[in-house]
Parts: C-alpha cells; structure tokens; sequence
C-alpha cells in the first residue's frame, strides 16, 4: 500500500527558543503536510495579561510555520489545566484567571484565529481534592462556552478509563456539547474499544499504532511535542507521524482508508479544517 493524502500532526507544541522551524521541517522532510499547533504553558511571560501574551506568540508562531514551512497549520488555544496551581501559586484567583483564558480563547475562535480550544481539562498527577474539584467545575464551564461557540474541544487529562469517560461525556450532555467534537489528546490505545463517542488521539508510537491498525478504530495520531531545548524529541519526535505512516504501508496492505480517515476526514468532522 501506498497513501498519497494529507498527513496531520494533531498536537504539536512550538517555542521560539527552541528547534521552531527545523522541527516543523522536520515533520515536511518526513512527509508531514498538517499541524495542529497547541499554545504552551509560559509563567515566564509574567501573569499580567498572561493568556494575551500566549496565544499572541502562538498565533505568530504558526503564521510563521505557514510562512516559511510551507506547511498547513490550524491553532488550538486555551488555558492549560495546570495553569490553577500557577495562579492559585502567585495569590491570584485561579478561577477567574482560567476562565478569562478561556473567554479570550473563545472570542479568538469566534474571530477565525483559532480552530479548537485547548489544551482544557484535569490535572494528570494527583492534586488536591480541592483543585481536582474546581478542575472538574471549570472544564464544565469551559464545555458550555464552546458549545455556545460551536466550537470543537482538546482535552487534557489524567488516563481515563471506562469511567472516566462516562464522566466526561455526562459533563458533555449538561453543557450541549457534542461529544464528537470533543477529543482526548494523549488518549490510550486501550480507549480505542471503550465505546465512547469522544474522539481519542494517539500518541504515534509503533506500538500504539501498530494497535490501531489491528482494531481498525477511527483516531488522530499526535506527537506532543513539546520543543524544549533541555528534552529533545519530547514527547517524541516531530517526524513521529509521517514516519508511522511509512510503517503502516509496509505492515498494512489496506490501511489507506484509516490513514485518510485521521489526516482528513476527522479534522473535517470535528474542527471543519480541509486538508486535502
């Protein structure tokens, strides 16, 4: 088999101070073709305006993948779950602080500057109960705005499970969301025959997909990664997705379907992007 589409990186972090543009050719060397480009967590930005100094260094990071790349790029903005423990850190209300990311991630998508919003959800280590709760509290009120908005959702969170899930997907009916458009980042290949409506988002590791292709269950391949200096390839390497690929098409006679299925038709579905 041979896949000749669009291959799409569903989540990928990019600093200034770090690879930036070479990790972006990287990927296009590869055979990428898409990124969706998640805003990182800063503190070093200073909290004074901090979510306006964020997602502006996004934005203009991903103009400059477009720009010089040469690549496709869609934005995912929106305040990070760990950024409680930040604020609630520095005396400040972490309550009011993340909600007014979220507002100004949503009027960004309102205006066309974005096309998710995210990374949003629970802390992924233990917490407080009291942080947990409000954590829970806040992806509510998050998933309630976006369902307003129309807008599609990335979450961020512990391992789930069965249960877990169930529990999001309540949340999803109390805000109108629909839960297809609603996506687990960082979700497990086991979440593949859970059943539920969420879409899951897999880290592209050989294993992981050598699991999807048995299962033949519809999902975005990611890297995470995170280009800092100081962790090279962290989470794994920004070729990651085109170079599982390849692998498909030499382990899978008909896995052109499933390959366009998450580099085409799922980021149709759930954020309304083409790239074709």
């Amino acid at each position: 088999m041979r896949y000749s589409g669009p291959v799409f990186d569903n989540h990928f972090h990019l600093r200034e101070d770090g690879l930036f543009r070479e990790a972006a050719r990287a990927f296009k060397a590869a055979g990428g073709t898409a990124l969706n480009i998640v805003n990182l967590p800063d503190p070093s930005v200073g909290l004074d305006r901090y979510y306006e100094r964020v997602y502006e260094r996004t934005l203009r990071i991903a103009d400059a993948i477009r720009e010089d790349v040469g690549l496709q790029v869609m934005v995912t903005l929106g305040p990070y779950p760990l950024d409680l423990l930040m604020f609630s850190g520095a005396g400040r209300d972490p309550e009011m602080e993340v909600m007014r990311g979220a507002e100004l991630a949503i009027k960004l998508y309102s205006e066309g500057l974005c096309s998710c919003i995210g990374e949003v959800g629970l802390p992924h280590f233990r917490v407080s109960d009291e942080h947990m709760d409000l954590s829970w509290k806040l992806l509510g009120q998050i998933l309630s705005m976006a369902a307003d908005e129309g807008a599609p959702v990335m979450l961020h969170t512990m391992d789930l499970g069965a249960d877990g899930y169930r529990r999001i997907e309540g949340l999803t009916v109390s805000a109108g969301m629909d839960r297809r458009r609603v996506v687990k980042h960082h979700a497990l290949p086991q979440d593949l025959l859970l059943g539920t409506e969420i879409r899951i988002s897999l880290l592209a590791t050989r294993p992981n997909i050598r699991h999807w292709i048995s299962v033949r269950k519809p999902a975005f391949l990611e890297t995470d990664y995170v280009d800092d200096p100081s962790k090279p390839g962290k989470v794994i390497p920004p070729d990651s997705v085109p170079k599982r690929v390849r692998m498909a098409e030499q382990e899978c006679e008909d896995c052109e379907e499933l390959l366009h299925s998450a580099f085409h038709d799922l980021p149709a579905e759930v954020y309304s992007v083409d790239f074709s």
